[in-house]
Order: structure tokens, then C-alpha cells, then sequence
């Protein structure tokens, strides 16, 4: 049993306790993954996100997201995919910058050492609510 477990009292956090025990499931699935080929550990963890994501996609208040991206390229289509229903405008206005511009961001970052230096800060900067 993990240490997070030994912590709750079973009787009086019900809740909590079956959380961590789904939490404690996750983390043993994903320590797993150290053994196993590379060629084989993308696609095992992007199935184990999608289950994580599953799994905690269950309260509209709190929410627990993970997402692994290929290439920075993906990186766009995911903010723009996540806000397909929402005018250019206002993905923009959260961006900072015009759409085309970011697109050229996400398919340059890695190459561009400008671009990589600033890629991660720019997007917990302006689009905290995807990462």
C-alpha cells in the first residue's frame, strides 16, 4: 500500500481514500512504463493519459489533466481544437498574438532556439486553462 494511503482513515475519508487508491493505480501504471522499449513508451503513455484523463474528467471543479505531444506542432492543434467554438478573435486576444504567428511558433519551436527558449513560458503565461 503507498504511503498516501497509510495516511487516511478509512472510516471518516471514504472519498479520499478511494481517490489516492486510484491515484496510487495510476502512478504503480505509469512507473511500469520504465521497463519498456521506447519505440513502444508513446503510445503507452498517451493510452495511460487518456485513461487518467478518464478517470478525473469527473468533477467540473477540479479537474486533473495530462497530455503528451508529440512534436510542438500538435501543440496547435490541441489549443485550437480545444477552442474550435470559439472566434479567432478570442483565441488571439488570450494568445497575444495573431493565430498564423503562433501556428509558425508551435511548428519552429524546437528548431529555433529563440522560439524554444520562451515556447513553455509564453503558453503558462497566456493559456494557463490548457497547460
Amino acid at each position: 500500500m503507498g504511503e498516501v494511503l497509510k495516511t487516511l482513515d478509512f472510516e471518516n475519508d471514504k472519498e479520499k481514500f478511494n481517490d489516492a487508491w486510484i491515484m496510487e493505480d495510476h502512478y504503480e501504471s505509469l512507473d511500469s512504463l520504465w521497463g519498456v522499449t521506447d519505440s513502444a513508451k508513446t503510445g503507452k503513455i498517451k493510452a495511460f493519459c487518456d485513461l487518467f484523463n478518464t478517470t478525473w474528467d469527473h468533477d467540473p471543479e477540479q479537474k486533473l489533466f495530462v497530455k503528451v505531444f508529440d512534436s510542438t506542432s500538435e501543440i496547435y492543434d490541441f489549443i485550437i481544437g480545444n477552442f474550435d467554438d470559439v472566434f479567432e478573435e478570442v483565441i488571439e486576444e488570450e494568445l497575444e498574438m495573431r493565430v498564423d504567428k503562433f501556428q509558425f511558433m508551435c511548428e519552429n519551436a524546437y528548431t529555433e532556439p529563440l522560439m524554444n527558449k520562451n515556447f513553455i513560458k509564453i503558453l503558462n503565461a497566456r493559456m494557463p486553462i490548457c497547460f
